[in-house]
């Protein structure tokens, strides 16, 4: 019981960062959006990737390690996984 409860809270707090950095990235982007160059805006949603994996990691306490990055491409790629959740399109907008 004490564990559900506990993950239930975890669960809240990721939820509650979630929807901050959503929207105060989502205000900054929409006001600098036309300021910024097409590279920057591509990392600025790499940014808000790189945040909301780093919070999971914080309030939930999910670790991942990424095997094989010797074998990602410089040039244009199309990759694919087993799609499990909405975790691994932050995960591939990061790499």
């Amino acid at each position: 019981m004490f564990k559900q409860l506990i993950l239930i809270l975890r669960s809240a707090l990721f939820y509650a960062g979630y929807v901050l950095a959503t929207l105060v990235m989502s205000l900054s982007f929409i006001l600098l959006f036309h300021l910024m160059p097409p590279r920057r805006r591509h990392g600025f949603a790499a940014a808000w990737c790189n945040s909301i994996l780093g919070w999971l990691r914080l309030s939930c306490g999910v670790n991942y390690e990424i095997a094989g990055t010797d074998n990602l491409l410089e040039q244009p790629a199309v990759y694919l996984s087993n799609h499990q959740s909405s975790w691994e399109t932050l995960l591939f907008y990061s790499l």
